[in-house]
């Protein structure tokens, strides 16, 4: 079982995408799949209630500034928009645009 604490996790899209927006949004939501799969994973593991994706404190890691506002406007239900912070930088991997830092602090819910 995980023991109570903190899950720190960073994802990135696996495919290799040109460079745009609408590639950019399709490797926003590869990464996602790639988080809520490490959560549901972790879940199985969890003595507390699930953890859900919404309550990770994000940090995206954006390549073109302009992809933003975008990527904001895309989170919707799956992460919460109000914890998320966005930072223009330069990625490891030439051919990412996009990486997703999440960390969120979960307690067991068999703890008085």
């Amino acid at each position: 079982m995980i023991p109570d604490g903190i899950m720190h996790l960073s994802a990135f899209p696996q495919s290799r995408l040109s460079h745009g927006l609408s590639h950019v949004l399709a490797q926003f939501e590869e990464t996602l799949a790639n988080i809520e799969t490490v959560i549901a994973h972790a879940n199985l593991r969890c003595a507390s209630a699930p953890l859900a994706p919404g309550e990770l404190a994000t940090r995206f890691y954006i390549r073109d500034a302009a992809h933003v506002a975008r990527i904001r406007a895309t989170l919707g239900p799956r992460l919460d928009a109000a914890q998320a912070i966005y930072l223009q930088a330069d990625i490891g991997r030439a051919d990412l645009l996009l990486e997703i830092e999440g960390i969120a602090f979960h307690t067991r819910s068999d703890t008085p």
